[in-house]
């Protein structure tokens, strides 16, 4: 992430994967995303948190990009792919177990 969020964003940032982390789910997870973000000016809002530069979002057709909404296509051609598959790339997602 090379725009840093504020500290306020940040500590919320914090709050949320320390839950994630203490509740057990963060390392459950293969992939996950925040397209609320506070820019998208270097990518921000593409970012896989869990594994970074794996499975990160990669926009079509430039959908526009609303702070702290995401993204929004035209319905046509415009949308985000993150060529995640689960039933080939993932690690901890799996047919019987999926909790």
């Amino acid at each position: 992430m090379f725009v840093k969020p504020d500290s306020i964003r940040l500590k919320l940032i914090d709050n949320l994967v320390e839950g994630l982390i203490s509740d057990g789910i963060w390392p459950k997870l293969d992939c996950l995303w925040n397209m609320a973000c506070h820019t998208n000016n270097t990518g921000e809002a593409q970012i896989n948190w869990i594994n970074p530069g794996t499975f990160d979002f990669t926009l079509i057709n430039n959908p526009a990009f609303e702070i702290d909404r995401g993204f929004t296509g035209n319905g046509v051609n415009q949308y985000i792919n993150n060529q995640y598959n689960p039933s080939i790339d993932s690690i901890n997602y799996s047919l019987n177990d999926a909790a």
